[in-house]
Formats: structure tokens, C-alpha cells, sequence
């Protein structure tokens, strides 16, 4: 699965750069759709591990938090179409 390829360590989170964090919330949002997970980004543990440590009103997590709905929202889009 290509989470467990993102996400093999905590350390290798932290030394993960915002644009590389951005894609990384992009593809967990559509594969949530490809799940069928809710749209409800707080549900997804892998999306979860990217914000954590950021501080409240850190503007990189509502870039997260959008990046994943609106990927979401995409698959959700070409599979209606």
C-alpha cells in the first residue's frame, strides 16, 4: 500500500518538506474516496500523522486539511462523470 511507503517512520515525517506533505495529503484523499471513506479528513489516521506536532492555527494544516478534501472531492467528480 502506498501509505505504508509514505509513512514509514516518524522521523522520516519530520524531515518531510510542506510540498512533499501537500502531495502526500493529495493522494490519501483520493484514495480515501477509492476506499470509500467519508469525506472527513480528521478520520484519516495517515493524514492525521502529517499535521501532528503543528501548532493551533499553523496555516500548513488547513492547507493539509483542503488538499485532501479537494482531492476527495476530485475523485469523487470523475467517478460521477
Amino acid at each position: 500500500m502506498l501509505t505504508n511507503y509514505i509513512f514509514e517512520t516518524s522521523k522520516q515525517l519530520k524531515t518531510m518538506s510542506d510540498l512533499q506533505k501537500l502531495a502526500s495529503a493529495q493522494v490519501l484523499g483520493t484514495q480515501a474516496f477509492k476506499e470509500g471513506k467519508m469525506r472527513v479528513p480528521a478520520h484519516d489516521a495517515e493524514l492525521i500523522k502529517l499535521i501532528e506536532g503543528n501548532q493551533v492555527g499553523n496555516p500548513m494544516t488547513l492547507k493539509l486539511l483542503s488538499a485532501w478534501t479537494a482531492n476527495w472531492d476530485l475523485a469523487n467528480l470523475n467517478n460521477n462523470a
